[in-house]
């Protein structure tokens, strides 16, 4: 994974650094000792061999060449990450062809009529043909627990749940304890860590080792990039400080949206799970008194080329208030049955005929790039060298640490929610809970 951030950003990264160093070093320190005693600890879990190993001994147990599905039942945190890993490699695995199993499905919503349909698909399986991975840090989220009830009141599931239930949850929590009552299978998601920075604990590894995926790619990619953070000399070399720092840049000069432009539509789910990172992160309120200043951005993602023909033209028309990032790949798979023949069916542009289609999309990425900057934004790039375990790692991590420097850089604490409580307690009145 490469990271270019936009020209002239050393002095940027300086001065940040000098505000920021001794919570750098803090995170550099993180590495010297294994453990989770602080959130930013959660950095740790690229390292932890034992989890690794107790993942994949459960593998051996429960999954066979009969399973079919692997069934997520959580949210936010809980799905996000595994979603974007499970997202960008099923085309390269095979998945979109159905020619690979199992598959993943994620029950995040509350909908029933997604209810059903996943209902509908256990009710045609054997037990060895699934497994159901419930997925809750604090064991009280509602609409995870209100889904697997609601799943488990089915006679063919309840009476499965021994054998194929997977219970993933704070050892702390009423919903451990009573899995484990149960003697349902267990792993517990570490204290400190909090749900949009678990996807490389058991949260993210189980139901993707589950489905075959490689985690221990997935983790050393991670763990690559925080090496590199840790060891690095000069500032301005450190990729994760230096987006944080452009960043907190482009904030203090005001821009308040900031986009990840994905241009391979397989990262779209990585785009959320991003979303998801700096808005709870990073979407706070300083309260002084009886005043509430707002501090934050607004995350999104754009899909490249779909919406180029649907909101650049927004974008380019309001260029000081964003901050552009591109997400590409530098090596996509080649069309081996594409003809070589110059001629074209139509007449529209002939020149077309000699343009290999897999050089579209990179023009058109090189293009817009320079209409951004031409416009007057500040753009960032992030290239993969491919779309595999290893990347997805590192990207996962190199933003996690970015986003905590942002949070200090910005003053407030990157691992609290405090107002998304106030629905939750909400809700909970209104039902009577």
């Amino acid at each position: 994974m490469k990271f270019i951030p936009p020209a002239n950003s050393t002095q940027t990264t300086l001065l940040a650094y000098s505000s920021v160093r001794d919570y750098v070093d803090v995170l550099k320190s993180i590495s010297l000792h294994a453990g989770y005693d602080t959130p930013e600890t959660c950095l740790n879990l690229v390292t932890d061999g034992a989890l690794v190993g107790e993942i994949l001994r459960a593998k051996d147990e429960l999954v066979s060449s009969r399973l079919k599905y692997v069934i997520v039942i959580g949210i936010g945190g809980s799905a996000l990450g595994t979603k974007a890993v499970y997202d960008a490699l099923r085309p390269s695995s095979g998945f979109a062809t159905g020619s690979v199993t199992p598959e993943i499905l994620f029950l995040t919503t509350s909908h029933p009529g997604k209810l059903e349909e996943v209902r509908r698909i256990l009710e045609s399986l054997q037990p060895d043909e699934f497994i159901l991975c419930l997925i809750s840090k604090s064991g009280t989220t509602l609409e995870t627990i209100s889904n697997f009830e609601a799943l488990a009141r089915y006679p063919s599931v309840r009476s499965a749940l021994a054998a194929r239930l997977v219970v993933i949850s704070d050892d702390n929590s009423q919903l451990f304890r009573e899995s484990r009552a149960k003697k349902y299978r267990t792993f517990a998601i570490p204290r400190p860590v909090g749900g949009r920075y678990s996807v490389f604990s058991a949260v993210g590894l189980v139901p993707l080792a589950f489905a075959g995926f490689n985690i221990e790619a997935l983790t050393a990619g991670a763990r690559g990039v925080f090496h590199s953070f840790c060891l690095t000399e000069g500032v301005e070399n450190n990729m994760s400080l230096v987006s944080a720092a452009v960043a907190h840049d482009q904030y203090k000069k005001g821009a308040r949206v900031f986009d990840l432009f994905v241009f391979s539509p397989e990262l779209e789910s990585l785009g959320k799970w991003n979303r998801q990172l700096i808005a709870e992160s990073l979407g706070k309120q300083i309260v002084k008194g009886e005043t509430r200043s707002p501090i934050g951005m607004t995350p999104t993602v754009s899909v490249a080329t779909d919406d180029l023909h649907s909101v650049a033209q927004l974008y380019l028309a309001n260029p000081c208030d964003r901050y552009e990032t591109f997400l590409s790949v530098a090596h996509s798979v080649r069309d081996a049955n594409r003809s070589e023949s110059a001629e074209t069916v139509f007449l529209a542009d002939k020149s077309l005929g000699r343009t290999a289609f897999e050089d579209i999309t990179p023009a058109i990425k090189s293009a817009v790039i320079s209409a951004f900057v031409q416009n007057g934004n500040a753009v960032s790039e992030i290239i993969f060298e491919r779309v595999d375990e290893v990347e997805l790692g590192a990207f996962m991590q190199f933003r996690m640490i970015e986003t905590m420097i942002l949070g200090k850089l910005l003053g407030v604490n990157a691992f609290d929610q405090p107002n998304i409580e106030t629905y939750k307690k909400e809700t909970r009145k209104i039902l009577g809970l």
